[in-house]
């Protein structure tokens, strides 16, 4: 039986094109009945290619209380909520079978993406010297555990980004960029029809998908736009600050990413100090 896990963000959903979107402030809510609308285009479409599958659904956006909780009635699906969620206890395991990201973006400092940035807009994250963000974290994080990513949604830079590391990824393009803030977005309908599509179509391929290598030890490297933002990070035990970097080493890649979490929470708090 399959046992899906999928992460979905927020800034990737079709329409989005401004921070204030994702955000209790300007049309919130109607962009969060487009995630709905988008998850349950891939709930039904799971169904329809293993009506006993099981499916669990984490909120990774902000302060992860983002999706409309009444909308998932489907028998079989699971709603991961709460802040926090991708911390330790809530990662994916080997009981899964594949992961699936929706709504998602391109990390830091990428052209031509909408909303770009690494878990925040304040840092760049580098894994053994390779650049990377919330969508090569996940990646990799499934590929420890021998999972593959079969699907992703988001706009256009995110699904390269993804194919860069998994060829055989399915995509759907929700939007295509041509600045951070401004974008030429495919209908509502027509991203609908896609996920109805492509989640079929990634679920019934027989494509040996290829895992983004891993290898230990990992050492990450983190650059930040502020002195201060670094002088916090560098009193979590472990890191070292090299010029105006952040560098931390593990043999374990889930203590790489729970340092990323701790940061996220410490840049999240800086604005109370």
């Amino acid at each position: 039986m399959n046992k899906i896990f999928i992460d979905t963000d927020f800034e990737g959903v079709a329409g989005i094109v401004n921070w204030r979107e994702t955000k209790a402030i300007e049309d919130y809510n109607i962009f969060r009945k487009q995630q709905a609308l988008e998850l349950n285009a891939i709930v039904k479409s799971l169904k329809e290619v293993d009506q006993k599958c099981e499916i669990f659904i984490r909120d990774f956006h902000g302060n992860m209380r983002n999706v409309l909780f009444n909308e998932f009635n489907t028998p079989g699906v699971k709603l991961i909520r709460g802040s926090l969620t991708w911390g330790v206890g809530v990662e994916f395991d080997q009981s899964f079978t594949h992961v699936i990201l929706h709504g998602f973006h391109a990390m830091a400092n990428t052209e031509k993406a909408v909303l770009p940035h690494s878990f925040t807009s304040k840092i760049r994250l580098f894994l053994n010297d390779c650049e990377l963000g919330e969508i090569g974290l996940i990646m990799k994080m499934a590929s420890i555990r021998g999972l593959p990513t079969v699907l992703i949604t988001g706009d256009k830079a995110a699904c390269n980004e993804a194919k860069m590391l998994n060829p055989e990824i399915s995509t759907v393009v929700t939007k295509e960029a041509f600045s951070p803030f401004a974008a030429v977005c495919e209908n509502s309908d027509q991203v609908l029809k896609d996920i109805h599509e492509k989640t079929i179509a990634a679920f019934q391929s027989e494509t040996r998908h290829i895992l983004p290598e891993v290898k230990s030890p990992y050492r990450i490297k983190i650059l930040f736009t502020s002195r201060t933002q670094l002088q916090f990070s560098a009193l979590i035990p472990g890191t070292k600050v090299i010029g105006d970097e952040l560098h931390f080493c593990s043999e374990d890649l889930l203590e790489v990413y729970n340092l990323v979490l701790v940061i996220y929470v410490l840049m999240s708090s800086e604005r109370n100090l």
